[in-house]
């Protein structure tokens, strides 16, 4: 496709985002819908060939990421368009696969110990999602070696371009949908930025002003939020204080930092 195809795309996702809740933008282009660097049949075909090499069904292989959107989502390279160099990611969903290699790597670890990764593999694990990188190194733990044979393998047939496939595997569709959630909010806040943040008065790559803050119920007129007593003279030697009474009660709205979301499924494995 060429960039004008996915500069379409890319509007029709973004009328979405603002559309939609998270959840339903996640349903409607990542989950389901159409796979932008593949076909109908080729994109099957490999979902089909991931599926039997598992043992599990076509419907539980999903691509992700800026192969199957045409772009990227997460921070920060979001709306990057997908390209020679990008790889073609997958997210498997299967309890019973998920449990069978977490048992694996309970037994690899009594036998062999610590391995370096091994905090992230756990950090991942809570979020209900193996990293293949994460896992002990292929040369004491064989579905490692066995899992990176296999995404090579698929690559190398060149049936599905001239691109590197990765997969990552979660336990439940609650954990890949949450992942991506995360993502489609990033995309929510940047498209409900504050206007001055958007503000074109500002160069390129020059740090933008603070944003305003947003006053609740407030005067049209600038007020100042205290009694400040101004000091005239009346008669001579006398003098008196006017206090000036304006009201005290504006409230400013809260500026919510965004999520940092820059994650992706891309991984390589350890030796």
């Amino acid at each position: 496709m060429s960039e004008q195809a996915i500069e379409e795309r890319r509007v029709r996702f973004k009328v979405d985002v603002r559309k939609f809740a998270a959840s339903s933008v996640v349903d409607r282009h990542i989950i389901f819908g159409d796979c932008y660097i593949l076909d109908k049949d080729s994109y099957f075909n490999l979902k089909e060939q991931v599926a039997d090499h598992f043992e599990i069904h076509p419907p539980q292989v999903v691509m992700v990421g800026s192969g199957k959107l045409g772009f990227s989502i997460a921070h920060p390279k979001r709306y990057r368009s997908f390209g020679e160099t990008s790889d073609l990611d997958l997210a498997i969903v299967s309890p019973t696969l998920f449990d069978r290699i977490w048992e694996e790597v309970f037994k690899t670890r009594g036998r062999f110990g610590y391995w370096p990764g091994e905090d992230d593999f756990s950090n991942y694990l809570a979020r209900g999602w193996i990293r293949p990188d994460k896992l002990p190194p292929a040369r004491k733990f064989q579905i490692a070696d066995d899992w990176w044979k296999f995404f090579d393998f698929l690559a190398a047939s060149g049936n599905f371009g001239r691109y590197k496939i990765r997969g990552g595997l979660y336990r439940d569709w609650i954990f890949l949908k949450g992942y991506q959630n995360i993502a489609v909010l990033g995309c929510k806040s940047d498209l409900e930025t504050p206007a001055t943040r958007l503000d074109p008065a500002v160069e390129p790559g020059a740090v933008p002003p603070e944003p305003l803050l947003v006053l609740d119920n407030a005067p049209a007129e600038p007020v100042v939020s205290a009694v400040v007593p101004e000091v005239v003279a009346a008669e001579p030697g006398q003098v008196v204080a006017i206090p000036e009474i304006v009201p005290a009660d504006v409230k400013a709205a809260t500026v919510v930092p965004e999520a940092n979301t820059n994650e992706n499924n891309s991984n390589e494995p350890k030796a």
